[in-house]
């Protein structure tokens, strides 16, 4: 199935018309089919795919200077929305979730003959979707913290798919109406699965990420005595509306409600706050650890071609004290060549480590420091190569090994003029 997805984006975009948006799009590889290679890689099929959509069905059919043409315009638009838009956000999003977020923390734990399952959404199927973990051949020890990362692995795959999309409209500075719905489907995933989580128990619902995640959690720091958990389910909920709040979260909506619905346009430019030179975009979200929930603020500055940003988590202090720093930066040099640094420093409690035994990373100081190049051939080809390079130690990092290790992903960058 990685293959054929894999394959089939690199056919599409090959044969396709050109991108609308001038950030680039990937297909990537690294080990493990990873959610930050396999986001990138889906959000290129899913770009491709719209771009042949857009091309064969218009965005009205009818004179929306009149009421009724007004009428069977918004009409038609959420026939399209229900019929095929949606569902190919639903497929999409659950691939990500299940695949390369439940999947890849599996195969990182060295599970083998893992499986998935996908439903259409409504009114096709369900729009459900699950991950079933297979044999440890190996006999690997595998450690409580990672056994966490497999249940809250599906909702950091799409947390993480959700920050390649809004960078790439910072780099094109507007949204395209068919990655609005998309990305909120992304962004909520963490904290509707939370706010859906209170109406069931593990004996109704024993697939259930967040209650798992809380055992799991709750276990990894002695308190696995049903009814005596320390972290809790209304915890996360206090938390999670955070979400709601979200600017970008907005913004898409409002790309999604009025700019595309109501008046059939199909790019929404990005609400910025201008600051001399500058453009500002602040943003908060919520996020899960193996220690507990965290609170992140972002803050995205656009200064030209260039973009700038700054980031702080805090941990919600019940299990265990944490917290980190982040900062990104992105330099377009010139049309064939750009580069992106990340560095991120943390404080985190120890934690254990699998492999041919348990470890322990002790608590302190931690970090991740990644590099990624564009770059393409020559001048008037748009298509070049991605390179990401980096370095993190022990701990633990959105989409990451825990293990300290070395960071290598790589592939084609495809861009449009």
């Amino acid at each position: 199935m990685i293959r054929s997805i894999f394959l089939g984006c690199f056919l599409v975009l090959c044969t396709s018309s050109k991108l609308a948006a001038q950030a680039p799009y990937y297909l990537l590889y690294d080990e493990h089919q990873s959610a930050y290679a396999n986001g990138e890689n889906l959000l290129s099929l899913h770009r491709m795919m719209a771009t042949v959509e857009d091309s064969l069905l218009q965005q009205t059919y009818f004179n929306e200077r009149v009421n009724l043409g007004k009428s069977l315009g918004v009409i038609y638009r959420l026939f399209k929305v229900t019929l095929l838009d949606a569902q190919l956000d639903v497929l999409f999003f659950l691939t990500q979730h299940e695949v390369f977020g439940h999947g890849y923390r599996f195969r990182q734990a060295g599970l083998t003959d893992n499986s998935y399952r996908i439903s259409p959404a409504f009114p096709y199927g369900d729009g459900s979707g699950f991950a079933r973990f297979g044999r440890n051949e190996g006999n690997r020890s595998i450690s409580l913290p990672e056994e966490t990362l497999m249940r809250m692995g599906g909702m950091e795959a799409t947390t993480i798919m959700s920050q390649q999309l809004k960078d790439k409209w910072l780099i094109n500075r507007q949204i395209y109406y068919r990655e609005s719905l998309l990305y909120n489907l992304l962004f909520l995933d963490v904290s509707s699965y939370i706010f859906r989580s209170g109406e069931t128990n593990l004996i109704e619902e024993p697939g259930n990420d967040v209650l798992q995640y809380l055992v799991f959690t709750n276990q990894a720091y002695g308190n696995s005595s049903l009814g005596l958990e320390v972290l809790r389910l209304n915890d996360l909920e206090d938390r999670a509306w955070v979400n709601l709040l979200n600017s970008y979260h907005l913004m898409a909506w409002y790309a999604f409600l009025k700019s595309y619905l109501w008046d059939g346009d199909t790019h929404f430019d990005l609400i910025t706050i201008p600051i001399g030179k500058v453009e500002w975009i602040p943003a908060v979200r919520f996020g899960l650890t193996p220690f507990g929930s965290a609170i992140i603020v972002e803050n995205d500055v656009l200064a030209g071609q260039n973009i700038w940003s700054v980031g702080a988590s805090i941990g919600d202090g019940i299990l265990a004290d944490y917290w980190g720093v982040s900062t990104s930066w992105r330099k377009q040099f010139n049309d064939n060549l750009a580069l992106t640094g990340q560095v991120a420093i943390w404080q985190q409690p120890a934690i254990e480590l699998g492999g041919d035994f348990i470890t322990v990373a002790e608590e302190g100081l931690g970090g991740r420091v990644l590099a990624k190049l564009d770059f393409f051939f020559r001048k008037g080809l748009d298509v070049g190569g991605h390179l990401q390079v980096g370095v993190k130690t022990a701990g633990y990092f959105e989409g990451e090994a825990l293990e300290e290790g070395l960071i290598l992903r790589g592939g084609v960058s495809i861009r449009s003029r």
